[in-house]
């Protein structure tokens, strides 16, 4: 299985809509994919689809500049690849 999601640095203002995306993502056999999105650090936000290759948030509104973290687990059933 491999999956691709990179540290990608995003700047986005508050109420921007955020996307987060894993859709490059794949397996040697086909199988079907399933993720799961986990936020590990920075203010909190609500992900949308948290479980899709492709979940959203707003970005929450701060009077500094903040890092959010996420970590994504890639399932296809067999094994589980986890990235930060």
């Amino acid at each position: 299985m491999w999956y691709d999601f990179l540290n990608i640095i995003q700047v986005h203002y508050g109420g921007d809509t955020v996307q987060l995306s894993a859709v490059n993502s794949s397996d040697a056999d086909g199988d079907t994919l399933k993720y799961l999105w986990k936020q590990t650090k920075g203010p909190r936000v609500i992900l949308s689809n948290e479980k899709s290759a492709t979940p959203t948030f707003k970005a929450p509104a701060v009077s500094e500049m903040k890092t959010l973290t996420f970590d994504l687990d890639v399932s296809d059933g067999r094994s589980t690849n986890t990235a930060e």
